[in-house]
C-alpha cells in the first residue's frame, strides 16, 4: 500500500495510461472474420463470432473491476520539447517570375488526336 508522499511523487514524474492489451485486435479480427464469412462459408462466421466474444470477454475484463494502468515516466523538463510560439509577421506574396516561379503558362492546350490516342494517329 502506497503512502500519500509516494502517490504525489509517482504522479509527478509519469504520466498514467491504460496498459496496452491484445484483446481489442482479437475481437477485431473476429468481427471481420464474421463479415467475411457472409460471402464464403458459415464456418467462417461461426469462427468470427467465437472470436468477436472471446475478444469482448477478454477486454472486458482488462477493464473492469479495475482498470489496469501503466506508468510512462517523464522526460527531465531541460529535455522536453519547447513550446511553440507564433511569429507576428505576416506571410509575403511571391510574385510571378520571382525566386523562379514558372513565369510561362500554356496558352492553349493540345487535343488528344494529336497524339495521345494511339487510333487518331492513322486519321
Amino acid at each position: 500500500m502506497e503512502t500519500s508522499q509516494e502517490t504525489d511523487s509517482h504522479e509527478s514524474d509519469t504520466i498514467e495510461l491504460p496498459a496496452p492489451t491484445v484483446w481489442p485486435m482479437v475481437a477485431a479480427l473476429g468481427v471481420t472474420l464474421m463479415c467475411g464469412g457472409l460471402v464464403t462459408q458459415a464456418i467462417v462466421s461461426a469462427v468470427g463470432v467465437l472470436l468477436a466474444l472471446i475478444g469482448g470477454v477478454g477486454w472486458w475484463r482488462d477493464v473492469l473491476p479495475q482498470e489496469r494502468v501503466e506508468h510512462v515516466p517523464l522526460r527531465p523538463p531541460a529535455e522536453r520539447a519547447r513550446p511553440v510560439v507564433p511569429s507576428p509577421a505576416a506571410a509575403e506574396s511571391l510574385k510571378v517570375g520571382e525566386a523562379g516561379h514558372r513565369v510561362r503558362v500554356p496558352v492553349e492546350v493540345q487535343p488528344y488526336s494529336s497524339g495521345g490516342l494511339p487510333w487518331r494517329w492513322s486519321r
